[in-house]
């Protein structure tokens, strides 16, 4: 009964994050799951939006670390970019410590820096138009924390 209703508690983290179940594996009487994330499939051609998208994360880093003096802007991570295939927009995913209300600050600080971002990102990397930052916070660890509890419990 208790192992029925974690194998439910389970489930529902993986349907509400981006996880994906590969394979479920039971040993000793215990439920082993073999999962994978994913944020996008893995595509074997490479597209120029895969490469931009490489640069944009590096060079973000780089000056979300050493240039931005914002006090709202902690300690942030960039997780991962995804760059339309017109590469008119990017979806920046990025991770941060703390609380909600400081995850909020960060997310409050970052679009507010995104025209410095943009111009920053215009000397550092040749394109005819940089694309539209758009910031979303990268919650997967949190939920990969919680999925990892249930298994341990």
């Amino acid at each position: 009964m208790i192992e029925e209703s974690i194998h439910q508690q389970v489930l529902g983290i993986i349907r509400e994050s981006s996880f994906i179940i590969l394979n479920l594996l039971i040993h000793d009487k215990k439920i082993h799951y073999v999962i994978v994330f994913f944020r996008r499939a893995i595509i074997m051609e490479f597209k120029r939006s895969y490469r931009v998208a490489g640069d944009i994360k590096s060079e973000l880093s780089n000056i979300i670390l050493r240039e931005i003096r914002d006090p709202l802007i902690g300690f942030v991570t960039i997780t991962d970019v995804i760059v339309s295939d017109d590469l008119k927009i990017a979806k920046v995913y990025y991770s941060t410590l703390g609380n909600e209300t400081e995850k909020q600050k960060s997310h409050k600080g970052l679009t507010r820096a995104r025209g410095f971002l943009r111009k920053e990102l215009a000397s550092r990397i040749r394109l005819k138009n940089i694309p539209e930052l758009r910031f979303f916070i990268d919650d997967s660890f949190d939920k990969s924390s919680k999925f990892d509890e249930l298994l341990n419990s």
